[in-house]
């Protein structure tokens, strides 16, 4: 594949760096990783802390810093190439420069980070 798209998908996965593993072995060398996840740096995650919204014990199992996922991908042989956090409700498109089309990431929840990471370093 060219493109792989995981949108609030890890941080429910007990295991996101397999997760991401097992699907990397099927992106294309140079293909793009797409991922939308909660920001636990946003204002409001730090503010609010347990009271964040995005505080679901019964469903999100990971949280995620701009560190903490670039650490991840890092580890999973991707190089982040874009990454904007996000604070609002709304639709996101993500432009990626060498990548011929934008992806438009549909959110009906703040505080998100977006995330496009290269695969092959």
């Amino acid at each position: 594949f060219d493109v792989l798209i995981f949108q609030d998908v890890l941080e429910h996965c007990p295991a996101p760096q397999l997760e991401i593993a097992q699907y990397a072995k099927h992106l294309r060398p140079g293909g793009i990783l797409f991922i939308a996840v909660p920001w636990c740096d946003s204002n409001r995650a730090q503010l609010l802390k347990t009271e964040w919204e995005m505080v679901r014990p019964l469903g999100h199992l990971h949280y995620f810093s701009t560190k903490s996922i670039e650490l991840l991908l890092n580890a999973c042989n991707f190089t982040t190439i874009h990454a904007t956090p996000v604070s609002v409700f709304g639709n996101r498109s993500i432009e990626v420069p060498g990548f011929s089309k934008s992806v438009l990431l549909t959110e009906d929840s703040p505080d998100q980070i977006y995330v496009a990471a290269r695969f092959g370093g």
